[in-house]
């Protein structure tokens, strides 16, 4: 893992092209009624809801591991697993934190990229950093399999950088698959299949044809895209979860500033407000109807 990562980076400071892209398609169009189809799901508190108030204004990370259970990022020092009822303060601050398919723990400090290494026995976390990150800014987005998409802000062209990372028989291979001077809100995807939100679009990535595929123009901004499968998306915007499936685009769920995570059909809900968690474990149905 170490010389994968090691062979990442190395090309990482190799790409620095700047892509330019044109709008592939006319995008699909929000169906105009917002429709209620919870009676096609099976919702789950997976975290109690509480009365206790958290400061949704601060900063707040979001996601699953290979057991299905919610890890929370807050104000990038503490780390809560709700399930295990731990909370762990790190010396070191983080800039963002993965779970890959393959089951690392992949997170982004200020100075390097490595993994965290979660102890059952000793109840401890281990970060073993791996390699310096060459961005003040850096982000990270698992992708469905093994690889990882990660962002980071170039101060040299003023743009944010995505690149994909995937591990392959040769070791691994990077691409700069994207740069754009707009915040990077959320991105999703199997490596093949890569999907951008910016403001209120969701985009999809066409890197072969240095172009990119206008998906969803919604008329709130998209805060998380989350890969169910090939072509059928879940987002959600400070008002809303939606869903993006054979050619319909639907905002069927009014939850406000909700993040959300797909793990194995389910998809995940995290409420800012209480950190409560609810998972939607039959999503299948809202992608076949």
């Amino acid at each position: 893992m170490r010389n994968l990562i090691l062979f990442w980076i190395i090309l990482l400071l190799l790409f620095q092209t700047i892509i330019s892209f044109t709008f592939a398609k006319e995008p699909l169009q929000l169906s105009p009624t917002v429709i209620s189809e919870l009676e096609k799901l099976t919702l789950e508190w997976v975290v109690p809801n509480s009365s206790v108030k958290f400061d949704s204004q601060k900063k707040v990370i979001f996601d699953v591991d290979k057991n299905g259970q919610p890890w929370i990022g807050i104000t990038n020092k503490l780390l809560l697993n709700p399930l295990r009822k731990q909370l762990f303060i790190l010396d070191t601050e983080y800039q963002d934190f993965a779970f890959l398919d393959t089951a690392e723990f992949i997170v982004a400090s200020k100075e390097a990229l490595g993994m965290l290494i979660v102890s059952d026995s000793k109840k401890y976390l281990e970060f073993i950093p791996m390699l310096k990150i060459p961005f003040k800014e850096t982000r990270l987005f698992s992708t469905k399999g093994a690889g990882l998409y990660l962002v980071g802000y170039n101060s040299t062209t003023n743009t944010n950088d995505l690149y994909l990372l995937i591990e392959n028989d040769k070791g691994g291979r990077i691409e700069k698959i994207f740069s754009t001077k707009e915040i990077i809100n959320d991105v999703c995807g199997d490596g093949r299949n890569t999907y951008v939100a910016l403001g209120k679009l969701i985009i999809k990535i066409l890197p072969q044809q240095k172009d990119v595929e206008l998906i969803l123009k919604h008329k709130e901004e998209i805060k998380n895209v989350e890969f169910a499968n090939s072509e059928k998306l879940f987002y959600t915007t400070a008002s809303t979860i939606g869903f993006i499936s054979q050619q319909k685009a639907i905002d069927f769920l009014k939850i406000p500033n909700v993040k959300i995570k797909i793990f194995r059909n389910n998809l995940y809900l995290l409420i800012p407000e209480t950190l409560a968690v609810i998972k939607i474990d039959n999503i299948d149905k809202l992608i076949k109807n």
